[in-house]
Order: C-alpha cells, then sequence, then structure tokens
C-alpha cells in the first residue's frame, strides 16, 4: 500500500513539577508509525497511554507545557508538516486532514448554528464559492450521516449525543479530506449509536477512500472495523500490525492482556482476567521495560525486564511488529 502520512522519532514532552523537582515527562516517546492511503487503523491504549497526545503532535497542536521534542511528520508529497509554519499548516487542516475531538458536546460552539458552523469552516478555507454550491455540498454531506437538513438552524444543544457526533463527522468531510483522526468518537454514547456511528465511518472508509485513524481505549470495539492495529503503553508503540493477526496471535505481553480482557460470548465470564496493577510512573522512568511490573509472562521466559528486551519494536513479518524480545515465547 502506498504511504499517506509517515511519523518518524516522534517525542513529545511535557515539563511538570514532580516533588518540587523539575521534570520531564515523555508523553510520547520516539513513535515511528505509517499511515496507508485508504485504510483503517486503529490507536489502541489505556488513559494515559499517550495516544490522544500522538494525535495532537500529528496535528502540530501540542500546546505549553507540552513540545514537540523531535520528530517528523512527512505528508506523502514529502512535506514535513511539523516544520511548517501556523499560517503554512492551516493549508493542510481540514482540506488534507480533519479531526474529530474526544467530547462532542465540548467541541462546538454553544452559541452558534450547526449551519454556521459548516459555512465559517467552508469559507476559511475556501474563498471563492457560491453560496448555492456550498450548501448543496453540506446538504449532501448531511444526508451521508442520515441527518435531517433541519438540524442546520438547531443550536448544538438541542441535538443528542450521536446527532453532534455525526455533525462533526459531517463536519470533518467538508472539504473532502485525504486523511481523518478521530479520538474516542463513541465515547458516552449508548451501544445502538455506537455501532450507528461506526457504521458511518466504514461507510465513510470503503465509499469515498478517505484513511481513518481510530484512537480508542476499548480494543473490542474496533476489531471488525480496522485494517491495522497499533497498541501504545506508557508513551510507546508495543505492537503493531494486521488486526486479524494481533488478535489471533498477539505478539507482546500488554496486547495479550488487553485482549484476555475483553469479555467473550464463548466462554465463561470467570475466565477472564483484568490486568494487574498500575501503569508505571513515567516521571520515574528507569532502564527497563516499561510493562515489567505487570507482565506474567517475566518469570516463564526468563526476561530480566531491562531495556534492551524492550528497546525498539522488533519486525516479526512484513506486517507485525513487537516491543517485546520474547515475542516467540509468549
Amino acid at each position: 500500500m502506498e504511504k499517506l502520512l509517515e511519523c518518524k522519532n516522534i517525542t513529545v514532552e511535557f515539563d511538570v513539577k514532580y516533588f518540587n523537582e523539575d521534570k520531564i515527562l515523555k508523553a510520547v516517546d520516539n513513535v515511528n508509525l505509517d499511515i496507508y492511503k485508504g485504510e483503517m487503523l486503529g490507536i489502541i491504549g489505556e488513559s494515559g497511554s499517550g495516544k490522544s497526545t500522538l494525535a495532537s503532535a500529528i496535528l502540530n497542536l501540542v500546546r505549553e507545557p507540552g513540545r514537540i521534542s523531535t520528530g517528523e511528520v512527512v505528508y506523502f508529497n514529502g512535506v514535513n508538516l511539523l516544520s511548517l509554519s501556523e499560517n503554512e499548516y492551516n493549508k493542510y487542516r481540514w482540506k488534507d486532514i480533519s479531526t474529530v475531538f474526544q467530547a462532542a458536546q465540548n467541541a462546538l460552539n454553544p452559541i452558534i448554528t450547526i449551519k454556521e458552523h459548516f459555512v465559517e469552516t467552508y469559507i476559511t478555507h475556501v474563498h471563492k464559492v457560491s453560496n448555492e454550491v456550498m450548501m448543496k455540498r453540506i446538504k449532501e454531506l448531511l444526508d451521508f450521516v442520515r441527518l435531517d437538513e433541519k438540524v442546520l438552524d438547531s443550536y448544538p444543544f438541542e441535538l443528542s449525543g450521536g446527532m453532534k457526533q455525526r455533525v462533526l463527522i459531517a463536519l470533518s468531510l467538508l472539504l473532502e479530506p485525504k486523511l481523518i483522526i478521530l479520538d474516542e468518537p463513541t465515547t458516552a454514547l449508548d451501544v445502538i449509536t455506537q455501532w450507528y456511528i461506526l457504521e458511518i465511518l466504514r461507510k465513510i472508509n470503503k465509499e469515498k477512500g478517505i484513511s481513518i485513524v481510530f484512537l480508542t481505549h476499548d480494543i473490542s470495539i474496533i476489531g471488525s472495523m480496522v485494517d491495522r492495529i497499533a497498541v501504545m503503553y506508557a508513551g510507546e508503540l508495543v505492537e503493531v500490525g494486521d488486526v486479524l493477526e494481533v488478535y489471533e496471535t498477539p505478539k507482546h505481553p500488554y496486547t495479550k492482556a488487553l485482549l484476555y480482557a475483553i469479555p467473550s460470548l464463548h466462554d465463561d465470564i470467570t475466565t477472564r482476567k483484568s490486568i494487574k496493577g498500575a501503569p508505571i510512573n513515567m516521571l520515574d522512568l528507569k532502564n527497563e521495560c516499561r510493562f515489567k511490573s505487570r507482565c506474567i509472562y517475566m518469570n516463564k521466559v526468563g526476561c530480566s525486564g531491562t531495556d534492551e528486551n524492550s528497546k525498539e519494536l522488533i519486525r516479526i513479518n512484513d506486517n507485525h511488529y513487537s516491543r517485546c524480545k520474547y515475542w516467540e515465547e509468549i
């Protein structure tokens, strides 16, 4: 597949106070990830794993006290997006790369109508367009996400959570981008509405050929949706691969533990187990595997938990990578 975007050595740091000491927290640590044209990529990780910060880095939206300390985001045309000024990058936002942020109820301006949201976005990026052409496009998109055009005259507070989420998805499609990044787009929605949103996203990907990056903490949601999956833990990618291969033969203890924690219709729920322990203190990192304290395989395979056993992603095959040196044994 042809690459759309290459994330190279992305590191995002935050300056924080820790017991009255100045510390640096690496929320994203040296991440390398390719996004391909027309694919659906799922980025999985528990809260605090760094997935949302990685998305902010791709969009160059990391703000103080955070900073992108290293890395490049190379678009398929060869441009490093992180080297662009704010005005230069704005030429790519929405037209090439759009996003649907977490929590739809907070992403829309409560004092303007839905129509104004669309119109403002459109005229900001497309300077010469007739009102007729613009409104035709907006109504087509509302129909695509199964919303009546009557919502254009509504204010955000008059819509349900699912309707607001669909408004944001339609807004992200407005300028026909090549990539949409969605951060927890089904959070706080009921199960039926979640699957309704997921069905729309499948339709966008298949019918329009738009690449989609789906960020979520719920590994059970996207198994039937994405083509590839990238698993994040403590600021690092720990496993990347084709979704079926990762689900059927996970090669990192964290991925395996996530899958083993999902309730199943095929066995007794008592056989499911949560991941023991707590995430590592990111302000007190040592030269060791970040999953060391929670790994149930360490003693079984004779792993010392040192940094050399988890220093980088190891290539298992053309499409599958793991950060665990003992991926064969687990």
